[in-house]
């Protein structure tokens, strides 16, 4: 059986999917899969629909209740959860057999948080993870970038 490797190159609001691969001794990556997650780009007074409510302070007058995460993070934290199920649903199917990650450092800490409930099975099949955001490379460059990576796992 034929090992499939991944790369989820992504950000907090696209992710390509690519396969990795050898034909012959030469490097391929081709895309698989474009997810995009469009509400992580809107402004943070488009995601909401009112404004924060108040309660009543006594004699000292009135406060406003402020939210614990961002609107704008909790888009980044959905996307993140997006991504950890799509990885398992792919992985359930034996669409892959290890998959390496390369995503902004930020976006990596949501990633990580979001696989914890997964750490089991996905675990073991992320091969490596760069910290770098490699969403507006071409496929010429990924192929220069994550042949060094991808040769040490194929």
């Amino acid at each position: 059986m034929k090992s499939t490797l991944w790369l989820l190159i992504c950000n907090g609001s696209v992710a390509h999917v690519y396969e990795a691969a050898y034909k012959e001794t030469v490097f391929t990556v081709t895309r698989v899969q474009e997810l995009h997650h469009d509400e992580s780009r809107l402004k943070t007074h488009d995601l909401v629909n009112d404004r924060p409510g108040h309660y009543n302070k006594g004699a000292q007058g009135r406060g406003a209740y402020s939210e614990k995460t961002s609107p704008k993070e909790l888009e980044l934290q959905h996307f993140s959860h997006e991504l950890v199920e799509f990885l398992d649903q792919q992985w359930k199917l034996k669409s892959y057999h290890g998959v390496v990650i390369a995503t902004s450092p930020h976006f990596e800490s949501l990633l990580k948080e979001a696989l914890v409930p997964h750490e089991k099975h996905l675990g073991p099949l992320i091969k490596a993870m760069l910290t770098k955001d490699y969403t507006r490379a071409t496929v010429k460059e990924l192929e220069e970038i994550f042949e060094p990576v991808c040769q040490k796992l194929m």
